[in-house]
């Protein structure tokens, strides 16, 4: 099936590259409000870029946040 949602990227910090992957897939098939609300629930480190009519918004959860900081 297609993707209709706007989310361009999706990128997780994790302690294994397969958990990273994992979690970065499932996240983007949520697309952004369903995937960052799953992000906040198991306290991932996740950055999520979704496309607007200007271009591109970062959307970062609180542990991604900590690491490193996005421009807001």
């Amino acid at each position: 099936y297609p993707v209709t949602h706007k989310l361009a990227s999706v990128t997780v910090l994790s302690d294994t590259t397969m958990k990273a992957d994992a979690w970065a897939t499932a996240l983007t098939v949520l697309g952004p409000e369903e995937g960052y609300k799953i992000a906040e629930q198991q306290e991932l480190a996740v950055l999520f870029i979704i496309k607007s009519e200007l271009g591109f918004v970062e959307k970062a959860t609180p542990l991604f946040s900590e690491y490193i900081k996005v421009k807001q």
